[in-house]
């Protein structure tokens, strides 16, 4: 599987730590071959992460599952055409965008809760439950494997992403 991380601005120094985490909990998992972090505006890492690191101008070459965690990022994810499985990471950001999150529930973006507490929340603003709650990119890997299987599944067992 391959994963991509989407981040508007790369300044969130606790969302950094997480990623790298997760980036150095699956270096070596034969379930993702390969992990890209996105960005549309590059600041100060403090981690020596073990992953690509592009401008977001190099997702149209990005296929796989895409993992957005701002809405302002998702607008831009939402434009590609390529073979991209979208899950937008509910929590990271500072405000609450309800208009936002009542819109994506008519989407097909999959959304994924950073807490209980933001779960519940989406469930109160839209009507619908997350299809997990991932704090801190913490099983996030179950949660996209998941995915694929339901969706595998569902389709005769041909999945959308490479």
């Amino acid at each position: 599987m391959n994963v991509g991380i989407y981040l508007k601005i790369m300044a969130d120094t606790e969302q950094l730590n997480s990623i790298n985490q997760f980036v150095d909990d699956n270096i070596n998992n034969e379930k993702i071959y390969d992990i890209s972090i996105f960005y549309d505006e590059i600041a100060f890492n403090p981690n020596n992460t073990k992953c690509g690191m592009f401008n977001s101008a190099d997702l149209w070459s990005f296929n796989g599952n895409l993992i957005v965690t701002s809405f302002d990022a998702l607008v831009t994810a939402l434009k590609i055409v390529n073979n991209i499985n979208i899950f937008y990471y509910h929590g990271w950001e500072k405000q609450i965008n309800a208009l936002g999150l009542a819109q994506l529930t008519r989407s097909n973006v999959k959304i994924i809760c950073r807490s209980e507490e933001q779960s519940k929340e989406l469930y109160r603003i839209t009507g619908q439950s997350a299809i997990g709650i991932s704090e801190n990119y913490e099983n996030m890997t179950d949660l996209l494997l998941r995915c694929e299987d339901e969706y595998k599944s569902n389709n005769n067992n041909v999945y959308q992403t490479a």
